[in-house]
């Protein structure tokens, strides 16, 4: 009967042990994996003509919540310049992490849009040897002068999605 118990109870631990470590591991998976895929993008923007100016570089804009001006700190993955032009760059992984039809992504380029003063963000798929370049259009840019709305709109819903996400914490 104490032999049983015994076994139970390390059995129960291990189970215990492999549950809680699950995340762990996949996390440092996903790190390793992330670091990876930074250093094929460095290499794939370098083939391109692009000059990596910082790794891992902060940029910030500010809010006005209540009036009262906040503060966002933004990370991107590379500032890099080009025939005089600079551009946030994102290596992105995975199937659908650089898709424009993902959400994230999309809010990515806009928060990188606002806090760096770039020409735009490209987004780079060094596994699939891609590199796409996103801009927002300039005001005054559209025919019908609808440019400069289409900013502001795209601004405005990233500060409610920022709003809405820290408010909801």
């Amino acid at each position: 009967m104490a032999l049983g118990a015994i076994a139970l109870l390390v059995l129960q631990s291990v189970r215990l042990w492999v549950a809680r470590s699950r995340p762990r591991r996949r996390l440092e998976r996903n790190r390793r994996a992330g670091v990876e895929g930074e250093i094929l993008a460095e290499r794939l923007l370098r083939e391109r003509g692009y000059e990596v100016e910082g790794r891992q570089v902060g940029g910030s804009y500010e809010l006005l919540v209540d009036g009262a001006p906040r503060r966002v700190v933004v990370r991107a993955d590379f500032v890099v310049r080009r025939g005089g032009r600079r551009f946030v760059a994102e290596a992105k992984g995975g199937r659908v992490a650089g898709q424009l039809e993902t959400i994230a992504t999309r809010r990515q380029v806009l928060e990188y849009c606002v806090a760096f003063d770039v020409e735009g963000v490209l987004l780079v798929d060094a596994r699939a040897g891609e590199v796409s370049l996103v801009q927002l259009p300039r005001p005054g840019a559209s025919e019908r002068g609808w440019g400069g709305l289409v900013v502001a709109l795209a601004v405005t819903a990233l500060l409610l999605g920022v709003l809405w996400s820290a408010w909801a914490r």
